[in-house]
């Protein structure tokens, strides 16, 4: 007993780590965990009151990003770990961590039989990778220092007139909701401590998707090298986190000459093939090189209905 108080008593808990830990019979990590219950209370559980890792012969590694998109990825789900033996390198790649089961954490024993070095510092490096439009909850550890769940169940609702669903329990504090057609889901999380109690949900949050449409402004049919060759919002090799091809269902669109003739009308609807104009009127015949105009209605994949239909207007330039 350190101190007795109402409200900072103290209570110092000590123990032995175990001898000769068999490391190949009982491989790493391991870790202690405290427990405590209300004597005073019968009916209570024990409860977590802290959980202390533990690294023997080993590096504790761990790290976050602070990125707009997400770094829980099921399409890239690696990080690769470097290490140095100083700050100016070489950096060596040693481990490729999947953080969604492993979180941004990895412990390091030596890599290629090498064995660390006590007294001896080392330096490492994380090259991330993740996606945009894969919608991710994390726990705010700020808004909950008192949180006794073990575990979390995420429910999702994919628009205002349906109700919730569960999409799965799970232990970790993060959960990626990948693979979807759609953005447009809100969200909430319920905690469960380790008698099956069940928190309140937590705050609604809604995701959406990205509603862009950019056409370029020059197209060179007759050129055949696979860039520019048509009029496209979408190129196939397009990296840009604001091409959104999936949150667009249907384009109506018009091109017309400088002397505001109708040359082109065509409709393209989502999943369809992204070329939009190929250079040709409507009747299949070669549009002369020169500038024209376009107006396109473009529908998109949203419950804001006030942003559903918009229309794009722009200039485009033939090249033969």
């Amino acid at each position: 007993m350190e101190n007795t108080d109402e409200k900072n008593g103290a209570i110092q808990v000590r123990w032995t780590r175990p001898f000769n830990i068999d490391i190949q019979q009982y491989p790493p990590p391991y870790w202690y965990e405290v427990l405590r219950k209300d004597e005073s209370d019968p009916e209570s559980a024990f409860q977590v009151v802290t959980t202390e890792k533990i690294i023997l012969n080993g590096i504790d590694v761990t790290w976050n990003a602070d990125t707009p998109w997400s770094n829980y990825s099921s399409e890239y789900p690696f990080h690769l770990v470097y290490r140095a033996n100083s700050p100016a390198g070489p950096f060596v790649p040693i481990a490729s961590v999947n953080v969604n089961e492993n979180d941004f954490n990895y412990v390091d024993y030596g890599a290629d039989n090498e064995d660390l070095l006590a007294n001896t510092l080392y330096y490492y490096k994380v090259k991330t990778s993740g996606t945009y439009g894969n919608p991710a909850w994390s726990k705010n550890q700020d808004d909950c220092p008192d949180d006794d769940a073990i575990a979390y169940e995420v429910l999702v609702r994919s628009n205002d007139n349906n109700g919730f669903t569960s999409l799965g329990i799970v232990v970790d504090d993060h959960f990626v909701n990948s693979h979807l057609s759609s953005l447009n889901n809100c969200y909430r999380v319920i905690g469960i401590d380790r008698a099956g109690n069940r928190s309140d949900s937590s705050n609604l949050e809604c995701t959406s998707n990205c509603l862009n449409f950019e056409l370029p402004n020059v197209i060179t049919p007759d050129v055949h090298d696979q860039k520019n060759d048509f009029l496209t919002a979408y190129p196939d090799d397009s990296s840009s986190p604001n091409d959104c091809p999936r949150s667009v269902q249907e384009v109506d669109l018009t091109i017309y000459s400088r002397w505001g003739q109708e040359i082109y009308t065509t409709t393209v609807s989502g999943g369809e093939s992204p070329v939009f104009w190929n250079g040709l009127t409507d009747e299949g015949k070669e549009a002369d090189g020169g500038v024209y105009f376009y107006e396109a209605l473009v529908i998109f994949d949203t419950n804001d209905l006030r942003l559903r239909i918009q229309t794009f207007k722009g200039w485009v330039h033939l090249i033969r």
